[in-house]
């Protein structure tokens, strides 16, 4: 378990230079392994960082028919760019969708799975 947690947090760590797709992302065919790193916070005008809520929502949707329950699940990995914290696994069956309460920094989202299947992945701060 620790060698999949450091190969998950390296992954995302090494990601941040050249991400694979952004966050967010909508209807991504996803064959074997993606991964989908946080864009970052916004910058305003004045060159100054945007206030940002401090929780927001990270959701992972799998939006495969795939075959049966197990045909086009998905294992997701959502973890802090730095490595400080990873969460998962979760396991996201075909229709279903996971929200998972995050912070401010930078986040990214390792998704697995066996059979071509259409991932989104974005964030909501829910009115915060």
């Amino acid at each position: 378990m620790k060698k999949i947690l450091l190969l998950v947090v390296s992954i995302l760590m090494v990601s941040v230079t050249f991400a694979q797709m952004p966050v967010p992302s909508y209807d991504v065919p996803v064959t074997g392994k993606a991964l989908f790193v946080d864009k970052g916070n916004p910058v305003n005008l004045n060159g100054g960082q945007q206030l940002i809520a401090e929780k927001r929502d990270m959701n992972v949707s799998n939006d495969g028919g795939g075959n049966g329950p197990v045909g086009g699940s998905m294992i997701v990995y959502i973890a802090r760019v730095d490595g400080s914290i990873v969460l998962g696994p979760y396991y996201v069956a075909p229709g279903q969708t996971i929200t998972v309460p995050i912070d401010y920094n930078l986040w990214g989202v390792a998704v697995a799975t066996s059979q071509t299947t259409p991932v989104s992945v974005w964030t909501d701060d829910n009115g915060n």
